[in-house]
């Protein structure tokens, strides 16, 4: 009877060594799933989240006088296009035109006109930025006689949406941009011009049928 007593003391701690052991693991493997899916979260947030850390991204106009050649030559191109921009803003302040994209969202956008002209350019910022981040190709192309339609993308600008579409998204609602111009100009001949993602968003709307 001692003896079998002994071995059911030696089996119940056994057990609850295993007991131990299998709550120490399943402790550990929630413990691991819970900071792998935080730290999945805020990566995503960061990364294309409208309300993530990493902010709105502008092109940089104002810059510290350089020592170096080719720096201050960068330096004052930068300078002449603010000026440009500013010159080009105050003459044309544009109008801001809005369509909704098939999920629903409320896309905004400027459009610069240039009276008489079929000639029409969609100009698409980058990662994070805004229509104002095309300001120069607006200018520029403004000049060359396009009319210029500068859309904010997805959870960008003044523009509905909680996550950046990186391009996939947005394809498709350049999609609707082109028909907004068509319907605005049925002998438009357009042309997208992107920047960073948005010269993504240009390559994967041409993949698209128009």
């Amino acid at each position: 009877t001692e003896g079998k007593e002994n071995r059911m003391e030696v089996t119940t701690k056994k057990q609850n060594r295993r007991k131990i052991v299998i709550g120490v693991l399943i402790a550990v493997v929630v413990l691991v799933a819970a900071v792998i899916a935080f730290a999945s979260s805020y990566l995503v947030n960061y990364a294309i989240g409208r309300s993530g850390d990493g902010g709105d991204r502008e092109v940089a106009l104002d810059v510290e006088a350089p020592t170096d050649g080719v720096e201050q030559l960068i330096a004052e191109n930068r300078a002449v296009q603010k000026q440009a921009n500013e010159e080009f803003l105050q003459q044309n302040p544009g109008q801001t035109v809005q369509i909704t994209a098939a999920d629903g969202l409320r896309l905004n956008g400027v459009y610069y006109p240039n009276a008489g002209s079929h000639l029409w350019v969609i100009a698409l910022h980058g990662y994070r930025g805004s229509h104002t981040g095309v300001t120069n190709l607006a200018q520029h192309y403004h000049d060359a006689g396009y009319q210029v339609l500068t859309p904010d993308l997805r959870a960008c600008g003044d523009s509905e949406g909680d996550y950046v579409g990186m391009g996939w998204l947005d394809r498709k609602d350049v999609l609707q941009w082109i028909d907004w111009v068509l319907a605005q100009d049925s002998e438009a001949e357009i042309v997208l011009h992107g920047v960073s993602m948005g010269a993504a968003t240009t390559m994967m709307t041409a993949g698209d049928k128009v």
